[in-house]
């Protein structure tokens, strides 16, 4: 159901009471609203991230050894328990990570798929 169909459905339900109606009203747009914010995926600190071989986003801080410099961003990332170490995409050298957080990675766009629009 979308937010629409589901706002709607809301709107005919309470028209009967139009006080109670719009304030309920009000309160489900607000609601609506925060969702996209509230099941966002946030930073957590590194201690808390998965060591299981679970592919996630991690923030590399600023690195250098006598070879290059490696600004601080955000990188994809798995630990190797079995190595006992981080793998961290486009980290080249033989760099220790500095790792400052990490976030699972959010879920896969949907599809629009021919027909569906």
């Amino acid at each position: 159901m979308t937010d629409t169909t589901m706002r709607d459905k809301i709107a005919d339900i309470l028209n009967e009471n139009t006080d109670l109606g719009e304030y309920l009203f009000d309160v489900a747009d607000a609601i609506l609203a925060a969702l996209p914010e509230l099941t966002a995926p946030q930073w957590q600190p590194i201690e808390t991230a998965p060591k299981d071989g679970t592919v996630i986003f991690v923030w590399h801080v600023s690195t250098t050894n006598s070879h290059a410099t490696f600004d601080s961003n955000i990188k994809k990332a798995q630990y190797i328990p079995d190595l006992g170490e981080w793998s961290i995409d486009s980290l080249g050298g033989n760099l220790t990570p500095v790792l400052a957080g990490w976030m699972p990675l959010p879920a896969a766009p949907a599809l629009v798929t021919q027909g569906e629009e």
